[in-house]
């Protein structure tokens, strides 16, 4: 099945953090192979992503990215090294809102954090100006900021007028 990516000159693979993404790349690159002429390949992908990550998340991630490039393909791979600022939403969410509270074991450690408008705007910039990513295929755009979830606690606050606070919990 070569239609959905016949006649485009670029491909941008974003897959969610999710199971399913080794048999989306191997589909995405067979498609590719087939007869699509697709010189250049961006692939949102992890910071975790690595055979060696703790998580199989990071390790399917590292797999998927291996197919794209044994397959040929040659991707630039953008590991964006933060959290997205829309995942608080997601994650906490219904705890925000029903008790004001954000609870998780990432602890009282900063880590960067990025917009995911921001980091698409990345991938446009790979896919237009490939030449910006040069020295191999794998790049670690940071984080916008580095904030901890006790800062994610404050500024909700401050923007729901609502009292949300921080809780780490243990495993």
């Amino acid at each position: 099945m070569v239609e959905p990516v016949d006649g485009m000159n670029a491909v941008y693979f974003a897959y969610p953090v999710n199971s399913g993404i080794v048999p989306a790349a191997a589909n995405l690159a067979s498609a590719i192979r087939a007869g699509a002429d697709v010189p250049r390949v961006v692939v949102m992908s992890m910071a975790p992503a690595s055979p060696d990550s703790p998580s199989h998340l990071g390790r399917a991630q590292a797999l998927a990215e291996e197919i794209l490039t044994w397959s040929g393909l040659d991707p630039i791979v953008l590991r964006v090294a933060g959290f997205f600022h829309e995942n608080v939403e997601v994650m906490h969410g219904d705890t925000i809102r029903d008790a004001g509270i954000i609870r998780n074991n990432f602890g009282e450690g900063s880590v960067p954090w990025i917009g995911a408008r921001d980091a698409a705007d990345v991938g446009v910039a790979a896919i237009i100006d490939p030449q910006l990513f040069g020295g191999g295929n794998i790049h670690y755009p940071p984080g916008a900021e580095l904030l901890n979830h006790g800062d994610i606690a404050a500024i909700l606050t401050t923007e729901l007028e609502k009292e949300v606070t921080f809780e780490t919990v243990d495993r």
